[in-house]
């Protein structure tokens, strides 16, 4: 059986514990993996960042890591796309600034809360468009019970 799980970091700055707990992260990640590897299962982990700064940090862990047998991981930005259709969701505009997604509060104030409900909104959005098009019969399951404990899943499916 294949596993397609999918996760949002949800911080758009980056810093050393942000790192500390991606790294954390990561080595969740890895024994996931050998848990499915030890029954026999296959696993993809989808990860969306929510600028292009922390994927350069990602990537980097990622090297850090691919000598420990690194699961399968597809690391995804969310486009014009995904933040558009969520941004009812945050008082504020979003321009194109030529690739770069700049948010315009208007004035208003926008809440740590706020705005991590708006990146796994957009993350969600990434994850599903993202999986839809590059697997194939992968049905979500959405009981938090069935998911691998340890990381917050914004993702879980399973391909017959």
């Amino acid at each position: 059986m294949k596993y397609v799980l999918g996760l949002t970091i949800k911080e758009t700055g980056y810093t050393p514990k942000i790192e500390e707990s991606l790294r954390l992260d990561f080595l969740m990640l890895i024994n996931t993996e050998r848990d499915y590897v030890r029954t026999g299962d296959d696993a993809i982990f989808y990860i969306v960042v929510m600028n292009m700064n922390v994927g350069v940090k990602v990537g980097n862990l990622l090297k850090t890591y691919e000598d420990k047998a690194m699961p399968r991981i597809e690391l995804l930005i969310p486009d014009e796309y995904d933040i558009k259709k969520n941004l009812k969701l945050i008082p504020g505009d979003v321009r194109n600034l030529g690739g770069k997604f700049v948010l315009e509060h208007g004035g208003q104030k926008i809440t740590k809360a706020d705005m991590v409900k708006f990146s796994r909104a957009v993350g969600r959005s990434c994850l599903l468009r993202n999986i839809k098009r590059r697997e194939n019969n992968v049905k979500e399951l959405k009981e938090k019970y069935l998911q691998p404990p340890g990381l917050d899943w914004d993702y879980f499916g399973v391909a017959e």
